[in-house]
C-alpha cells in the first residue's frame, strides 16, 4: 500500500514536471495573485486580455478588444430589429432611417460617444505580467481586464445608439434644406463640410444614397454659377452672379487680367452687383479689346472674358453684349439667302424712336449681307435696351468663325429725322 502511494507521488512530480518543462514562458514580474476570473467567462461582464512589448501596448490593446465587444453587442442587435422592419415607411413617406444597415456599421458604432466612456478606470478588476519566453528571449506583457456589461447598460447603448443615430439624420434634413436657398459661393463650401460627414457616416444604402446626392449636387452648384453682363461701356463693367435664376454673391473676388486695360479694379457694386473699373487710353478700335475676370469656384479656376470699344467713349448709344445671331435659312434653291436676325443690348443716354437706314456689318460665315427694308420703327429709352436687325445673306461654307462681329449701323430719329451711327464690335453666337 505504502508502494502504490510513492509510486502515485512520484507520477504526479513527474506530470507536473513535464507541465512546468512544457510551459513556454516564465513569469518575471505580476501585479500581484493571478485571480480566478483570468481566462474565464461570466454572465454580466466581458473579460479580455491584450499583450504587448509594453505594459501601455498591453492594456491599449485589451481596451480596444472590450469596445469592439460592446460595439458589436450593440451593432448586431440593432441590424437585428433592422431586418423585421425593412422596407417599412413612417407616415411621413420617409424610409425608415434603419433600413439596410451595411456591413461597416460596426466601425460607425466605434465613433459613438458612448465608447468614449470605456475606459479601464470604469473596468471592476485588472492583472498583468511581464513574461519571458524561455525560446525566443522576448519579453511581452499581457494584460487582462474585467469589465461589467450587464444586459441593462446593453439596452441602454441600444437605445443611446438609435438617439444618436436619429439626431444624425434629422440634421442631414436640416442642411438639406438649407442647401435649397443657398445663395452665396461660401455658402456652397460650408454646406459641402457639413454633407461630407454624413456620407462617412451613413451606414444604410438609402441615407448613404441620399447623402452622396446632395453632396454631387452641390459641388455641381459651383459650374452652374454664371456671370452675366449687366452693363458694358469704357472704363466700367457691371456684372452679377447667377445660379438657377437666383443672384448670388461672393466675398472672394475675381483677378483681372488683360493685355488691353490696365489700372483695372474690382468691387462690390451694392446688392449682387460688382463693378469692374479700368483705364483703356492708348487702345485702339482695331485690336480686340478685352478683359479676363479669373474666377475660382470650389478650387476650380472660371474665366469670363468680356470686351470693350474705346471709340464708344463719348458715344450716346452704346452697343453691348453679346449678339445673338438666329438665321432662318433660305426656304428653297430659288431664294438662295438666309435670314439672319441680329439681337444685342445697347446702352442709351437718349429716349428717342428710330429706324434703322443702313447697316455694314461682318460675319465670316456671311461675307456678303443686306439689310432688309422696316416699314416699322422701335423705340430707346434712356437707359439699356434690346435691338433688332434683320438682314439676308449666302452662307459660304468655307469661312471660319471668329470670336467678334463689326460694323455700322446707322440710325435715324423718326421725329427729328437726325442721323447717328452706331458702331459695333462685340462677340457673337450663330444659332440655326
Amino acid at each position: 500500500m505504502k508502494n502504490t502511494r510513492y509510486l502515485a507521488i512520484i507520477l504526479m512530480m513527474l506530470l507536473c514536471g513535464e507541465s512546468f518543462a512544457a510551459s513556454p514562458y516564465k513569469v518575471e514580474e505580476r501585479s500581484g495573485r493571478k485571480p480566478s476570473w483570468v481566462g474565464k467567462t461570466e454572465k454580466g461582464y466581458i473579460i479580455f486580455s491584450g499583450t504587448g512589448t509594453s505594459l501601455e501596448e498591453a492594456r491599449d490593446k485589451c481596451m480596444e478588444s472590450i469596445k469592439q465587444e460592446i460595439v458589436q453587442a450593440v451593432a448586431v442587435n440593432v441590424s437585428s430589429e433592422i431586418l423585421s422592419t425593412s422596407h417599412q415607411r413612417s407616415e411621413n413617406g420617409k424610409y425608415d432611417v434603419y433600413e439596410e444597415y451595411r456591413s461597416d456599421i460596426k466601425s460607425v458604432a466605434a465613433r459613438l460617444p458612448f465608447v468614449n466612456d470605456i475606459t479601464i478606470a470604469n473596468a471592476e478588476a485588472s492583472y498583468w505580467e511581464k513574461r519571458l519566453n524561455k525560446k525566443t528571449g522576448e519579453r511581452v506583457y499581457e494584460f487582462c481586464v474585467k469589465y461589467p456589461f450587464p444586459e441593462a447598460k446593453r439596452r441602454m447603448l441600444i437605445d443611446e445608439f438609435k438617439a444618436y443615430d436619429k439626431q444624425q439624420y434629422d440634421k442631414f434634413m436640416a442642411v438639406k434644406e438649407k442647401c435649397a436657398s443657398i445663395n452665396t459661393v461660401e455658402e456652397i463650401g460650408h454646406c459641402l463640410s457639413e454633407v461630407e460627414s454624413f456620407v462617412a457616416y451613413f451606414f444604410d444604402e438609402t441615407r448613404y444614397k441620399e447623402a452622396v446626392a446632395l453632396r454631387d449636387m452641390l459641388r455641381g452648384m459651383y459650374a452652374g454659377i454664371a456671370v452675366i453682363e449687366v452693363s458694358n461701356t469704357p472704363g466700367e463693367y457691371l456684372y452679377k452672379l447667377v445660379y438657377d435664376n437666383r443672384d448670388f454673391t461672393s466675398s472672394r473676388l475675381p483677378r483681372v487680367k488683360s493685355d488691353y486695360a490696365y489700372e483695372a479694379t474690382v468691387q462690390p457694386a451694392g446688392g449682387s452687383l460688382y463693378v469692374v473699373k479700368y483705364e483703356y487710353e492708348g487702345c485702339v478700335p482695331e485690336e480686340e479689346n478685352s478683359v479676363e475676370l479669373l474666377f475660382n469656384f470650389g478650387g476650380t479656376t472660371r474665366k469670363h472674358v468680356f470686351y470693350f470699344s474705346p471709340e464708344t467713349a463719348n458715344a450716346t448709344i452704346i452697343p453691348q453684349g453679346t449678339v445673338l445671331v438666329a438665321v432662318q435659312p433660305a426656304a428653297n434653291d430659288l431664294l438662295p439667302s438666309d435670314t439672319a436676325t441680329m439681337t444685342f443690348t445697347v446702352r442709351s443716354n437718349v429716349a428717342m424712336e428710330y429706324m434703322v437706314t443702313e447697316a455694314h456689318l461682318f460675319l465670316p460665315e456671311y461675307p456678303t449681307m443686306q439689310l432688309l427694308p422696316t416699314e416699322t420703327s422701335a423705340r430707346f429709352i434712356d437707359g439699356v435696351n434690346t435691338m433688332e436687325v434683320s438682314m439676308v445673306g449666302k452662307r459660304s461654307s468655307e469661312a471660319r468663325s471668329a470670336s467678334l462681329t463689326s460694323g455700322i449701323i446707322k440710325i435715324k430719329d423718326v421725329a427729328t429725322g437726325k442721323e447717328s451711327a452706331i458702331s459695333l464690335r462685340l462677340p457673337y453666337k450663330i444659332i440655326y
